[in-house]
């Protein structure tokens, strides 16, 4: 999993990302972009991102995008 703080140019840092990445045909890349404020205060980050890892798909990532959390959610992470 990458962590991509709020910053500039961070969309253009994971479009480049994903657009250099490798494909294949029979399975694409497929890259998981989760958008966090204060995840961690409601227990969102905890009850949500071990489901993503429990997908049967063998060619995906990870991004979490954070919009300067105030909560514990970095340490979580």
């Amino acid at each position: 999993m990458k962590w991509l703080s709020n910053s500039k140019g961070i969309t253009n840092q994971l479009l480049i990302f994903i657009k250099d990445y490798q494909m294949t045909t029979d399975n694409p890349y497929v890259a998981i972009v989760i958008l966090n404020f204060n995840g961690q205060k409601n227990n969102y980050l905890h009850r949500f991102l071990p489901t993503v890892y429990e997908i049967d798909y063998p060619n995906f990532g990870v991004y979490v995008i954070d919009n300067c959390s105030t909560d514990s959610s970095l340490s979580y992470l």
